[in-house]
């Protein structure tokens, strides 16, 4: 393989976990020469435009708890694929943080010298999470790991967003500096549709929840809302493969044909997470802004980045559920529908779909010397 070929790999989510994450920073790279690895069940749902050439590993899904043999299948994947493709440039799209602490070590001696580059985004919340510091969480070998690169740093990491280090460094736990150990390189929000439907549609005022339906992500909580709303509106949910309209009295359960077209028919997103998203950056929000949503969310420290980014017209913050049901209550349909437009306008000429995050990204990996 040529040298300048650049390895991007992904060993540890599959299938639907991360797909926006991972089709985007591939399109960050498309103008150079891609060798994309990763599980087949994530590979079929990207399209072969963003690489030139593939190659398939086996990944163990996190979610069957099977601890000890993702760590060791996810292991044995990395450190073959550092020593495989050693004159290569090899971006990790994530890695587990027990993997990730045992390879920094492993790193002194199997590839010294090679600068291998991890993009850490959803792992990183572990710190915060201070109820589930146990040997097989997140958190234990994250915060194990930032004490480690503290004396070694043989990785070089890549962010989502300047708030993610802040966060980082607040805790107390310092892991390297912006432009030497991390680079920061934005997620772009690719403009995804027009909402052509919505601006058609007089009473097409739908909320939706995007996401894993579980307490963690805020799923209990949007049901909460649902039922102590006023609003005569349908409420939502896409998870797990489903698209669900909750009514007062069941849900009906529906398929869906194409994930993000069926996203863009939806007007206003709900993202009921109060307590989290320190160090992460939700799949699920980029697909909604990226399809000019109307975003209603509490305040964390990502959807005050994303405020401030998009602006007060993209992103409306409340501090309660009791300010959020008022406003839902009090919604103006003509207004939503009115502002669908500037949304569109204000995505799709925002810097979370530039070509500034190209320069960012070549700029971290160095890779400005590739044809």
């Amino acid at each position: 393989m040529d040298s300048k070929t650049l390895v991007i790999v992904e060993p540890n989510k599959i299938g639907r976990q991360h797909n926006t994450f991972n089709k985007e920073f591939l399109n960050l790279f498309k103008n150079y020469k891609i060798h994309f690895i990763s599980d087949i069940r994530t590979s079929k749902l990207i399209d072969e435009t963003y690489y030139q050439s593939s190659e398939s590993i086996k990944v163990i899904d996190g979610d069957e708890r099977k601890f000890i043999k993702k760590t060791l299948s996810e292991l044995f994947n990395v450190i073959k694929l550092s020593i495989k493709y050693r004159k290569n440039k090899i971006l990790f799209l994530s890695i587990s943080p027990q993997v990730l602490f045992i390879f920094e070590f492993l790193k002194l001696f199997i590839a010294p010298k090679k600068k291998i580059y991890i993009n850490l985004h959803g792992e990183l919340e572990g710190v915060f999470e201070k109820d589930k510091q146990k040997i097989n969480s997140y958190g234990f070998w994250i915060i194990l790991w930032l004490k480690l690169r503290k004396s070694i740093k043989t990785t070089k990491v890549i962010l989502l967003a300047e708030y993610i280090y802040d966060s980082i460094n607040n805790a107390g736990l310092n892991f390297g500096r912006i432009n030497d150990d991390i680079s920061i390189v934005n997620l772009p929000i690719p403009f995804q549709h027009s909402n052509k439907k919505l601006l058609n549609e007089k009473d097409n005022l739908d909320f939706l929840f995007i996401g894993q339906r579980s307490k963690k992500k805020g799923f209990i909580d949007y049901l909460s809302i649902k039922n102590k709303t006023k609003s005569h509106y349908s409420f939502y949910s896409i998870g797990q493969g489903k698209l669900i309209h909750h009514s007062k009295n069941k849900d009906l359960h529906f398929d869906y044909q194409d994930y993000m077209d069926t996203v863009s028919n939806f007007s206003v997103f709900i993202f009921p997470v109060i307590g989290s998203y320190k160090a992460t950056i939700s799949s699920a929000i980029c697909d909604a802004i990226g399809c000019s949503q109307l975003i209603l969310a509490y305040k964390n420290p990502m959807t005050e980045y994303f405020q401030r980014i998009l602006s007060e017209e993209c992103v409306i913050l409340f501090n309660s559920e009791e300010e959020l049901i008022s406003y839902i209550d009090n919604i103006d349909l003509n207004l939503i529908k009115m502002t669908v437009q500037r949304r569109s306008e204000i995505i799709s000429k925002s810097c979370l779909s530039s070509n500034t995050n190209k320069i960012q990204a070549i700029k971290a990996l160095n890779i400005d010397d590739y044809d």
